[in-house]
């Protein structure tokens, strides 16, 4: 039980859609939290409407169920179009997306505040152009936060650094590496937040395969 999830959507030939929601707090509670978001999404789920413009009416739902639900949650919504080779994506308090490729790694981030906070923002966008190959890594906070808590040795330790001296191994085993490093770490259970990592691989313009953790 825990509150991160993640949702993959089909929305045209060449187009996914991925959400990815982490609640605050733990166990039962943040279990519950997650199933509102789940189906809050999922009320609100429209083609037409751009990850940034859903992510504020998602935000604005939440905004009104204040006393009802805990209702402040960081997520991640992206668009892959692999017909235009671009990502276009808005984020309210979830952690950078790391894109690999062409010899190049990219930390793109936005900056907003957690949903259900402030009803009347209006979440910006951001589009980025792909490489033929790339590799796309998405992840809750609960990765780099137990790098944070874990001690002065691996308080300032990089995410970002640890994944481009790995940029020749298999896409499944940097993330599984990654994840089994971040379980590894002492941390007392209090401390210990839940982890959501996906990984997006396209090589030689091979259809992109998933991995998650």
């Amino acid at each position: 039980m825990g509150g991160d999830f993640y949702n993959i959507r089909k929305i045209g030939k060449q187009q996914i859609r991925i959400f990815i929601a982490d609640a605050i707090g733990h166990g039962i509670q943040a279990s519950l939290i997650t199933m509102v978001i789940q189906n809050e999404y999922s009320s609100i789920f429209d083609l037409n409407l751009s990850p940034g413009e859903l992510l504020t009416k998602l935000s604005k739902k939440f905004a009104s169920r204040v006393g009802d639900v805990s209702p402040f949650f960081s997520r991640l919504l992206l668009d892959l179009d692999l017909d235009k080779n671009r990502i276009l994506f808005a984020s309210s308090g979830n952690p950078a997306c790391i894109l690999t490729g062409g010899e190049k790694l990219e930390s793109l981030q936005l900056v907003g505040p957690y949903a259900g906070i402030l009803p009347e923002h209006n979440y910006a966008e951001l589009s980025y152009d792909l490489p033929q190959d790339f590799r796309l890594i998405l992840f809750t906070d609960g990765l780099p936060d137990r790098f944070l808590f874990s001690g002065d040795e691996n308080e300032f330790f990089s995410i970002e650094d640890w994944i481009r001296n790995r940029t020749d191994e298999p896409l499944k085993n940097v993330c599984k590496k990654l994840s089994n490093l971040a379980n590894s770490l002492p941390l007392p259970d209090f401390k210990k937040d839940d982890i959501t990592l996906l990984g997006i691989e396209r090589s030689n313009l091979e259809s992109p395969r998933f991995f998650d953790l």
